[in-house]
């Protein structure tokens, strides 16, 4: 398949334990993300469903008969605004406790694949089933992959990524809600920097902007550059892919 080049755009909005909420700020940003002539929106681990370690939800019938309405919702807004759309949910998993799970639809509103997060922090374990796999999907000739938050503190998933030929990655975050800054924050926007220098990737940034945030939504290069979002204000960041222009970077 040819590549072309695609516009890419990095959501962030106050993540909520109110499904219709969230998908009332997800197709709000989907429309914005296309007036800014954007092919393919990434939204915030939990975007939809919320984040259940924070928001403290329960995985009830009530909870997956509204997260499948929303769920179909977001699926013809998709459609219609001829969009890519990644964004957090959660994905059951019958007999078994759910993934926490990035879901990816194409610009016809089809499920295109699902990432389930491979590396689950502490307070997630005893609400979440670990994924094991990775996953790439080709984007306009563009090999792409996808991670989950806490997935950030693993060099190797990346690598894994980086030996597959994956050249974009879309990095959904929940890492919000703090009464205050915290040294994370250095630690969390280096990373992602690093990352992408590491392993010669562009890498999408989408979280939750409710305050205190430490990270907001941006679009990492791998010569370090960034175009990024304003913290606490519910935004896209917009950027064209594959970068027109890079400046030192590793071999």
């Amino acid at each position: 398949m040819q590549k072309e080049p695609f516009t890419l755009a990095a959501a962030q909005f106050p993540v909520a334990q109110n499904i219709k909420n969230n998908a009332r700020h997800m197709i709000r940003l989907m429309r914005k993300a296309k007036k800014q002539g954007a092919d393919i929106i990434l939204f915030p681990e939990g975007a939809l469903s919320g984040y259940a370690p924070f928001h403290n939800f329960h995985f009830d019938e009530e909870f997956w008969e509204l997260l499948s309405r929303f769920n179909g919702l977001i699926s013809e807004s998709a459609k219609a605004l001829e969009l890519w759309v990644v964004y957090g949910t959660v994905r059951e998993n019958r007999g078994y406790l759910p993934f926490n799970s990035l879901k990816i639809l194409d610009s016809r509103g089809r499920l295109a694949g699902h990432y389930d997060k491979n590396r689950l922090y502490k307070t997630e374990k005893a609400l979440f089933s670990e994924g094991t796999e990775g996953l790439t999907l080709t984007i306009k000739g563009h090999k792409c992959g996808f991670l989950v938050c806490y997935d950030n503190c693993f060099p190797e998933l990346y690598s894994r990524y980086k030996k597959e030929g994956v050249e974009l990655l879309f990095h959904a975050f929940f890492n919000a809600g703090h009464a205050f800054n915290k040294n994370m924050q250095t630690m969390i926007e280096a990373n992602s920097i690093i990352r992408a220098a590491d392993n010669g990737m562009v890498i999408v940034v989408s979280n939750s902007s409710e305050s205190y945030s430490p990270l907001s939504a941006r679009i990492v290069r791998p010569d370090a550059s960034e175009v990024k979002t304003k913290r606490h204000v519910t935004s896209i960041a917009v950027d064209v892919f594959p970068p027109t222009h890079l400046d030192w970077t590793y071999p």
